[in-house]
């Protein structure tokens, strides 16, 4: 299994850590790394990482080493410690993934990862994965450790954020994904956290209403991402409206901090949505946002995004995951052949005087149970279907 693992040290590796934890199942999340920080084998070939099963990992810590960093050099000289002091990471593993892409740039390894099941850590009280996963990863060879300013400790290791190694050991008894995903919202939520202090919620994902025949025991089923390249593209027809549900838990988003999210969307793909802000004032709630898509004829690339509100221009701290989508809005291919062939058999009908007219008639099954008034008057067919065509037309795609 290879491991992944994600920090606090930047911004950047954060939002990732905040972001792994929000995304639906089968989106694709890159990550990045200077080729430093992977064994070599896999930096100088990183598509022999392709294909290959993988956890992501959050290593917490880099802030706390900081913090005690800035405490030390706050102190008088006389009174700052003569030995530095080395912290170490807790390591916590967030979910399952693929490596769908991976390759080198300038001497940067890019990895993109398809997101699956979450870890479960089972009952909040109950340490037992959670010690026995942090203290398998810091028995690995080639795991990350902080990296402290000067002056450093003799024999100080690195290690590597991207490494192979064996698999974790799991827990025989399995519970759902949301009480996989509720158990590590509330150690990334504990007080010694360093993301305690973030609002936590997931995308559940987006939906379609079934028909109307499924309806009623199925009201809604989930569409998947295409992950064929690095991106994840949601394709959602035209004229339709899809449901966004947002799963929302954690501690922290039960303060009252009037912390608040954007819905941010494209109005060349979507007419509106049923909520542009999102007030975070409970701890556990489900948002369920309505997008209704434009009409037309041609296929339509955006994104569609869930940011931070930020109380003032020059608050830069990330608190919330903020994912970001890849829509794509266009006429179903189905429906856009289903038109053409009732215009055009609308032309050919009523070109016709009589159905008798076509000497291979009689080959068409059941053609003969076809009323009279129908048989002599093709023309009334013709109506028909041009109607059919007209209405499906109407219905999905702009008069303009």
């Amino acid at each position: 299994m290879i491991y992944i693992f994600s920090s606090c040290s930047y911004d950047l590796f954060k939002q990732n850590v905040l972001n792994a934890c929000c995304l639906p199942d089968g989106h694709v999340l890159r990550v990045r790394y200077g080729e430093q920080y992977i064994p070599r084998s896999f930096a100088t070939k990183a598509e022999n990482l392709i294909g290959k099963a993988a956890v992501f990992v959050f290593a917490e810590g880099a802030l706390r080493q900081r913090t005690a960093e800035e405490e030390q050099k706050a102190l008088p000289p006389a009174a700052r410690s003569t030995a530095p002091h080395q912290l170490d990471y807790v390591f916590l593993p967030i979910r399952f993934c693929v490596i769908k892409h991976a390759k080198e740039l300038a001497g940067i390894v890019v990895i993109d990862i398809e997101l699956g099941k979450f870890l479960d850590y089972g009952q909040l009280g109950d340490e037992t994965w959670r010690d026995k996963w942090d203290a398998a990863i810091k028995d690995h060879a080639e795991r990350p450790y902080l990296k402290p300013s000067e002056p450093r400790l003799p024999g100080a290791k690195d290690g590597f954020y991207v490494y192979e190694a064996d698999d974790l050991p799991l827990p025989q008894k399995k519970r759902g994904q949301e009480r996989a995903w509720r158990s590590l919202i509330d150690r990334i939520n504990a007080k010694e956290c360093e993301l305690s202090d973030c609002i936590t919620y997931r995308v559940l994902g987006f939906f379609r209403a079934n028909h109307v025949l499924l309806r009623r025991k199925w009201p809604e089923h989930q569409l998947k991402p295409r992950t064929a390249s690095p991106d994840s593209v949601y394709r959602f027809r035209t004229g339709e409206t899809v449901l966004m549900r947002l799963l929302f838990y954690g501690e922290q988003n039960s303060k009252p901090n009037n912390e608040e999210l954007e819905i941010i969307f494209d109005p060349k793909a979507f007419t509106s949505v049923s909520t542009t802000k999102i007030a975070i004032n409970g701890r556990y709630n489900e948002e369920r946002i309505l997008l209704p898509t434009v009409r037309g004829t041609d296929t339509i690339l955006s994104t569609l995004s869930i940011a931070q509100v930020r109380k003032n221009s020059d608050e830069r701290r990330i608190w919330a995951p903020q994912p970001s989508f890849v829509v794509s809005v266009g006429p179903s291919r189905a429906l856009i052949g289903l038109v053409v062939v009732l215009f055009s058999l609308s032309f050919f009908f009523a070109s016709l005087s009589k159905l008798s007219d076509l000497p291979w008639l009689d080959l068409i099954p059941g053609i003969s149970l076809l009323p009279l008034l129908l048989a002599d008057n093709p023309k009334i067919l013709a109506a028909i279907a041009f109607m059919i065509a007209s209405w499906l037309y109407l219905r999905k795609f702009p008069l303009k």
